[in-house]
């Protein structure tokens, strides 16, 4: 009896050696710590793809900023071409006004000649 005693002592002591030996492999991790790191992963990968997301993100609204200023130029500039044409406008229809009163003037100063040479015409007959 002794014997077998001592041999099921030896097998539970293999046992357990054999079974911290597995525990103490670093390949041999336990559950948890695997899990844990495959959750880190997770997260880093997800970090780096939001960066990632972000980066493309801000490129893109840059983008659409720089185009939105193109176009802003392209009113900016039609709305001086406009305000071109309106002032280009008004100049020349003051510049017609002025004409017309200036030849209006002038039609009643050439009047007045004619008048005042015919009045000395009846005056000297």
């Amino acid at each position: 009896g002794i014997n077998a005693e001592y041999g099921e002592k030896d097998k539970e002591k293999e046992k357990k050696e054999k079974r911290e030996k597995r525990e103490s492999r670093p390949e041999r991790k336990d559950k948890e710590t695997k899990e844990k790191e495959s959750h880190d992963e997770k997260e880093k990968k997800e970090e780096k793809e939001d960066k990632k997301d972000k980066k493309e993100e801000d490129k893109k609204e840059r983008k659409e900023e720089k185009e939105d200023k193109k176009e802003e130029k392209k009113e900016e500039k039609k709305e001086d071409k406009k305000e071109e044409k309106r002032e280009d406008r008004r100049d020349r229809h003051s510049q017609t006004v002025s004409e017309r009163s200036i030849s209006r003037n002038r039609a009643s100063s050439q009047r007045r000649v004619r008048d005042l040479m015919k009045k000395e015409e009846d005056n000297s007959i």
